[in-house]
């Protein structure tokens, strides 16, 4: 899959005002992980998967808009393209807060409805389908060569974010998932067993 290196880019700065507040230890420590990653993107992998088995990836998610400022006390908030945002851990996407949400990304057929779907983490941009577990890329610094590898229940771990070979956007059919979003996408990916499949899904909020 071709993503401009532009759309990486914007990608990367949705979500660093987050991970750079000097107040927040889980930011700091995020980045000091990320700084000492090896290059090599399968032994990035291991490493953060080893590191944070049990308290899962610091990933953005959107506050709930019903809820308070005072309601997100306890939460490490920063401030987004897109208004705020938290940064959490969790071994499962969506974490379990009810204050907090993210995005869905969603298998659809040709004529937009849905197949099946994966909660994701704010400002996801889908890379590619193993069988039934999406590929997004992950957030860390500059490396755009690192993906987290979702499960329909939620769980993921993560993986080198190999772009999926004659993957690219098309029109989605009806919009019947984000009838009033802006940023609504539909991206086109080649299948060995079952020919094409289509994602869609709201691009990051730039």
């Amino acid at each position: 899959m071709r993503y401009s290196t532009l759309a990486l880019l914007l990608m990367a700065a949705a979500v660093a005002p987050a991970l750079a507040q000097e107040t927040s230890p889980v930011a700091q420590r995020w980045d000091s992980v990320v700084t000492r990653l090896p290059p090599d993107p399968l032994g990035a992998a291991r490493i953060l998967n080893r590191t944070y088995r049990r308290s899962g990836i610091p990933l953005l998610y959107w506050p709930r808009k019903d809820i308070s400022d005072s309601a997100l006390q306890g939460l490490d908030i920063g401030d987004g393209p897109c208004g705020v945002v938290a940064l959490v851990q969790s071994a499962i996407i969506p974490p379990p807060d009810r204050r907090l949400e993210g995005e869905v990304v969603v298998e659809i057929d040709s004529t937009g409805g849905t197949l099946r779907r994966w909660a994701v983490p704010s400002n996801s941009l889908p890379v590619m389908l193993r069988g039934d577990v999406l590929v997004i890329y992950l957030a860390a610094r500059d490396r755009i060569d690192l993906g987290l590898a979702i499960r329909e229940d939620g769980h993921y771990t993560v993986v080198p974010a190999e772009r999926a070979s004659g993957a690219g956007p098309v029109d989605c059919p009806a919009n019947r998932l984000f009838p009033k979003s802006a940023y609504a996408r539909c991206l086109q990916l080649p299948d060995r067993n079952r020919g094409r499949r289509i994602l869609a899904y709201q691009a990051p909020c730039t």
